[in-house]
Order: structure tokens, then C-alpha cells, then sequence
């Protein structure tokens, strides 16, 4: 406990960020250092949060803790749960509960800020040079308003932990479509809209390019964070080397989609 607080003083007293963003920079800094990996800060402007050399290798690491975003539409919604009392009450009960869409292309809008960040700002500056590695930490903890209570694997959709990010990565919409010839649910790749707009994210999709080695993924927040409840997720781009031993906090939940669509 001694420890967290240490890292919580460290993190009131920054003035210049965000409140949940810069929590999650330090925290994510702090979990680094106790995996006992030698990181360092550069200071210049266009640069990555954090990095550090490995087995010849220099990783960098640049984390994001996205808001829910300003179009008010677009905001995603928590999912109201009724007892039974109240569904004898009328007009108590609302149909249209939300699949994850606003989450998914919450974090998608992200992920495609991210990468653009990476070509235009951190490449094109020299501070992430072509062979380097970098890894995008993204706390989900603003975004995401389901609760994920499902920690042990995808199965449960959008209430398993790290399901949004996972949609997101791999351009799925969360939604569940029956396959009529094997009477079995799976989630199709489809585009998510903003406004008339079709947003398609597929990341981390077969022969992609995208400049991310993987993505470190979280839902902790001050609160969470000091009762240890939420765990840290590592995806890694399996069109890339796997660099996911290099972050023994994370459970490393490899490439869990088969490319039939389907989930395993």
C-alpha cells in the first residue's frame, strides 16, 4: 500500500493533464519499473511517453487513457440494470440496450489518433526510429461503461474484460449473428458508423500494416487500482514478433480470433 501511495503523490501533483490520463502515465510507468525493465523518458516534444533497450531492441511505450469524447451522440452509455420490482412498474422498463458500438469505435477512433500520431509526429521527428518497437497502453476505464466482470476469456461478449478492445483491434462490431448451419453465435467483421460515416478498424487483421508491436490494455482505475480488481491484458499484432514476455504483468492473450470471423 505504501507503494501505491507513493505513486498516487507522484500523480497529484501534476497540474498539466488530465485527471485519469496522467493517474494511468504514472501508473503505467510505475508497473514497468517494478517488472524491473530499465525505462527512461525522452524529453522531447514528439516522443513516446516511455522507453526502454532489451535483447537489442528499443521499446517504446505511449499511453492513452481516452474520454468518452464530446459529440454528446456518440458518448457511450452504461447499460441500466432493472430488478425485478421495477419491471412491474410502468413505462420503467426500456428496451435497446447498447451492444458496445460506442465503446468499439470510441477506442477505434483512438487507436487510428494513436497511429497517426506515430507517422506524423514521432517517426517524422526521429524519436521512434524503423526498427524500433512500440506499444500503445490504453486504459479503457473512461470509454468503456459496461461492466466487464468476465475475466477469464472472451466468451461472454461485451461483458467479458477487454471484449471492446478486441472488437476494435480486429474490426469487430460486438454484435452476435447465428450461423443457421451450425446453430453457433459468432461476431462478423462489419463497419461501425459515425453519423453516415463507416468506420472500419481491423488493426490487427491478417497482412496488416499498422506500426503498433501490441497493446497493453486495462480498465483500472484510483479506485480499482488500489483494490488490485482489474488486470492487465497484452495483445500482441500477430503480424509482428510477439513481445508480450517482455510484460510479465500482463496476461498475454495472443491472436484469439479465428480468421472464419469467429471467436474461439
Amino acid at each position: 500500500m505504501e507503494e501505491k501511495n507513493k505513486t498516487l503523490n507522484i500523480y497529484e501533483t501534476a497540474k498539466n493533464k488530465s485527471y485519469h490520463q496522467h493517474f494511468w502515465e504514472v501508473l503505467v510507468g510505475n508497473t514497468l519499473a517494478e517488472a524491473e525493465l530499465d525505462i527512461k523518458k525522452d524529453c522531447r516534444d514528439a516522443a513516446p511517453d516511455f522507453f526502454f533497450e532489451i535483447d537489442g531492441m528499443k521499446i517504446h511505450i505511449e499511453a492513452k487513457a481516452p474520454t468518452e469524447g464530446m459529440i454528446e451522440d456518440l458518448k457511450p452509455k452504461g447499460i441500466k440494470v432493472y430488478d425485478a420490482s421495477e419491471l412491474l412498474k410502468d413505462d420503467s422498463f426500456e428496451l435497446g440496450f447498447i451492444t458496445g458500438e460506442k465503446s468499439i469505435l470510441r477506442l477505434t477512433s483512438i487507436l487510428s489518433a494513436t497511429i497517426k500520431q506515430i507517422e506524423t509526429s514521432f517517426v517524422k521527428h526521429g524519436t521512434v526510429k524503423q526498427n524500433d518497437k512500440i506499444i500503445i497502453a490504453i486504459n479503457g476505464n473512461d470509454v468503456v461503461k459496461n461492466k466487464e466482470i468476465h475475466k477469464d476469456n472472451f466468451n461472454y461478449g461485451i461483458t467479458s474484460y477487454g471484449f471492446h478492445m478486441l472488437c476494435a483491434l480486429y474490426g469487430l462490431s460486438g454484435n452476435e449473428f447465428l450461423d443457421p448451419k451450425t446453430n453457433k453465435y459468432y461476431y462478423a467483421q462489419e463497419p461501425l458508423y459515425k453519423g453516415k460515416v463507416p468506420i472500419v478498424g481491423q488493426f490487427f487483421c491478417p497482412n496488416n500494416k499498422t506500426p503498433i508491436d501490441g497493446i497493453i490494455y486495462s480498465n483500472v482505475n484510483m479506485r480499482t487500482y488500489l483494490q488490485n480488481a482489474q488486470p492487465f491484458l497484452f495483445f500482441p499484432n500477430p503480424e509482428k514478433e510477439d513481445l508480450g514476455h517482455y510484460f510479465p504483468f500482463c496476461k498475454n492473450v495472443g491472436c484469439p480470433i479465428k480468421f472464419d470471423n469467429n471467436i474461439e
